[in-house]
């Protein structure tokens, strides 16, 4: 028998909401950026936007997805029988 269990899936709220904030940020950004600093600061925040969903949101889901724990059974101790 081999369990693989989780943590569970509540453990990924604060990056979803993380994820859905930066989103909202990076939008409102992009909308009221002055044309002053078009097209670099469009890439600057765009950098930091990814930056920070990678380690804040990708970083977390991955140390969650990866963090599964492994219980075996222990081998079957009986002799097997020669085919005859």
């Amino acid at each position: 028998m081999v369990l693989h269990l989780r943590t569970h899936l509540k453990s990924l709220i604060g990056a979803i909401l993380i994820l859905f904030l930066a989103s909202a940020l990076l939008t409102i950004s992009l909308v009221w950026l002055p044309e002053q600093v078009k097209p670099w600061g469009t890439w600057v925040l765009v950098i930091i936007f990814v930056a920070v969903i990678a380690w804040l949101v990708i970083r977390p889901w991955l140390l969650w997805l990866t963090s599964t724990l492994h219980h075996h059974q222990p081998p079957d101790n009986h002799p097997q029988r020669d085919p005859e």
